[in-house]
């Protein structure tokens, strides 16, 4: 009987072994795939960004050249700077951390993380300076920050920081 147990035992080991080495290869095979998707997302970043640069900023640049009014001009402002982070993570990351967030408050998060001032953030969203102190406060507690002290932009440029690549740096 202690032969038999012994032998059910073994032939158990091979099999947890058989699949335990299947499973390594499986892990293997999509360790291939995610770094290809990743190549594939770096290289469709790229040619976006190449985009960007070649065809829409020269007009963008060129509007800012042009008579514009205060507002206008910080329009052209934002859209340059929101051009500038077509692929930056931070999109990607509110969206999936922070999933709760409604896209009144990503573009409020985007301009602060922008390093706009409150009152030109208030006269491009059209909002008060109440309604943004309620939105940048919203914003907060759906990160977690609550509790924290700091400033909202500090929070949002440490957490894009470990992932920012320069745009624009050539």
């Amino acid at each position: 009987m202690d032969t038999h147990k012994e032998n059910g035992l073994q032939e158990r080991i091979e099999e947890l072994e058989a699949k335990m080495s299947s499973l390594e290869a499986q892990q293997r095979a999509l360790e291939v795939l995610l770094a290809q998707r990743d190549e594939e997302r770096k290289k469709f970043e790229e040619h976006i960004m190449s985009y960007v640069r070649e065809l829409v900023l020269p007009f963008v640049y060129k509007l800012k050249e042009s008579e514009l009014t205060p507002y206008q001009r910080l329009n052209i402002e934002v859209i340059e700077t929101m051009l500038g982070t077509i692929h930056s993570p931070f999109l990607r990351t509110m969206v999936s951390d922070y999933g709760k967030i409604t896209p009144h408050e990503l573009r409020i998060a985007a301009l602060v993380k922008a390093g706009k001032r409150r009152r030109e953030i208030a006269a491009l969203m059209h909002i008060s300076y109440p309604t943004l102190e309620s939105a940048k406060t919203r914003i907060k507690k759906k990160m977690g920050l609550t509790r924290k002290p700091g400033y909202l932009k500090t929070h949002l440029n440490n957490l894009m920081q470990e992932h920012s690549n320069g745009v624009f740096d050539a």
